[in-house]
């Protein structure tokens, strides 16, 4: 079975996007990653967030396993991660990204600008974790 993560960076209140240009259209989506080496998926989060982003979380809460189809045989964990300084900030290539408030996540939402189903399911339960405040936190 595969295993994968997706890191939905925030700081002050914001959440990083990367910005993903297709046929005319501007979507939008968390980092994401696969495990490596039998590593534990914390560590795959903690690894893509440096190499796609350079950032340093100082505090990491996992956010459940988010389901796939039986047929797609892999196993996603999701993470919000609250980062230390954003001014370290350094995207690899030529990758677009946006900062973005919680309102605003929802707003590219309704707008059809995050179609990405892991982003989505990310978004839900950080609205819920927001709502509900049942989470495991992880401290680095």
């Amino acid at each position: 079975m595969k295993k994968a993560i997706i890191v939905a960076p925030s700081y002050l209140g914001k959440y990083l996007l990367f910005k993903i240009e297709s046929n005319g259209k501007i979507r939008y989506e968390f980092s994401k990653g696969l495990q490596k080496n039998n590593e534990s998926l914390f560590v795959t989060a903690l690894k893509t967030l440096k190499e796609q982003t350079n950032l340093k979380p100082n505090i990491s809460i996992q956010l459940k396993e988010i389901m796939f189809p039986a047929t797609l045989d892999m196993k996603v964990l999701g993470y919000l991660t609250e980062v230390e300084d954003a001014s370290e900030l350094h995207i690899k290539g030529n990758r677009k990204y946006k900062w973005v408030t919680f309102q605003e996540l929802k707003e590219l939402v309704a707008n059809g600008q995050i179609i990405d189903s892991l982003t989505l399911s990310v978004i839900c339960k950080i609205f819920c974790t927001r709502s509900y405040k049942k989470i495991k936190k992880l401290r680095l």
